[in-house]
């Protein structure tokens, strides 16, 4: 599917047109001054809603009672670095709150191996007023968790502070905090980016263009940079099918947000050790491909049980478990390459947690 082919919600993208915001259809939405002019963009896709990212696994799965929580994903943002900016994504799935039962999150995955700005139309970055986000970019060597494959320069504030980082990390930013431009400066391996954003549409507010030479150095705003740390040993605390390598920050390790993110390599097969539990707020366990030539090859077999109904996961899936519903265990029944696998909840998370399911 082309980029551009699927624009939907005309009326919730909003244009600067003289003083006013008008959306795609012409209507003036409400007045703003020069003074106050910001415009609303969808974050490394400008104008370009995302529809149908989200597939139901099985037809056969969807005839049971839990089946549709179970979706298949489809990386139907394909070579956006064509359209936003010479860096941006080769695939992305990206589901809004609507594809994920309405509820309060968004959240993507992509593959990217170009260098260049992220969004070379954005030079004066962008923020949230909605929610806070999370940006995290991860790697893809199973024997070597803490290598990411690239070099990203980061800019954060209206001060435009340049943070620099070659390892995988999560970028921190409370609403209303400006960000941006992101440029990958150098790439010798494909790597992965997640967004997390703790609202369900992604509202983004961009900021006026400014000269990329207005560039500052500083430690400022080190604290928003958090550099994935992998425990080795979840596997021998929990079960055989459990993470060969995991990090897992927490809402205290995520400048206090309302929300929990693990990612970790899998290629063992087993238990992953979860017994049966539920949680008092909605998770996302979502499965995905460490190749970026075969992004829709999971090459691995997962059950999983909600409540009374066991369901297989066998390409890459992202697995909707609303808070309170039962679910575990879950057991990697085959594993032919190693995969990756991240897991989001909508809670600060306790300290002392080790399993991920």
């Amino acid at each position: 599917m082309a980029v551009l082919e699927k624009l939907a919600d005309t009326k919730d993208i909003l244009v600067k047109k003289g003083g006013s915001m008008t959306n795609l259809s012409g209507k003036v939405e409400h007045k703003i001054s020069r003074r106050d002019f910001v415009k609303d963009a969808a974050f490394g896709a400008a104008a370009i809603a995302i529809m149908g990212s989200l597939d139901l696994s099985t037809p056969a799965q969807a005839q049971t009672k839990h089946g549709g929580l179970i979706r298949k994903i489809n990386y139907n943002m394909k070579d956006m670095w064509k359209v936003v900016g010479p860096g941006n994504a080769d695939l992305l799935w990206w589901p809004k709150g609507g594809e994920l039962g309405g509820r309060n999150v968004n959240f993507s995955f992509g593959y990217y191996t170009r260098i260049g700005d992220w969004h070379d139309k954005e030079t004066g970055g962008h923020y949230h007023p909605d929610g806070d986000e999370v940006l995290t970019f991860v790697g893809f060597d199973p024997n070597n968790p803490e290598y990411l494959g690239a070099e990203i320069e980061f800019d954060v504030s209206e001060e435009y502070e340049k943070h620099v980082f070659r390892v995988p990390t999560a970028c921190c930013f409370p609403r209303n905090v400006v960000h941006c431009p992101q440029i990958t400066t150098k790439c010798e391996n494909a790597y992965g980016f997640i967004v997390l954003s703790l609202e369900p549409a992604h509202k983004t507010i961009q900021m006026p263009q400014r000269s990329t030479l207005d560039t500052t150095e500083g430690h400022k705003y080190d604290h928003l940079y958090k550099k994935l740390v992998f425990r080795k040993d979840i596997k021998a605390k929990t079960g055989p099918g459990n993470a060969d390598a995991l990090a897992w920050l927490k809402g205290t390790d995520l400048e206090n947000f309302n929300v929990n993110l693990a990612w970790g390599f899998f290629s063992g097969t087993g238990d992953w050790g979860a017994k049966v539990h539920k949680h008092a707020s909605d998770q996302f366990l979502v499965f995905v491909s460490l190749d970026n030539e075969r992004p829709y090859d999971l090459d691995a077999e997962i059950e999983i049980a909600l409540e009374d109904e066991k369901h297989l996961v066998s390409s890459p899936s992202c697995v909707i478990v609303p808070e309170g519903l039962e679910h575990g265990p879950i057991v990697t029944k085959k594993v032919d390459k190693p995969f990756g696998f991240y897991m989001v909840r909508l809670d600060k998370g306790d300290p002392s947690e080790i399993n991920p399911a």
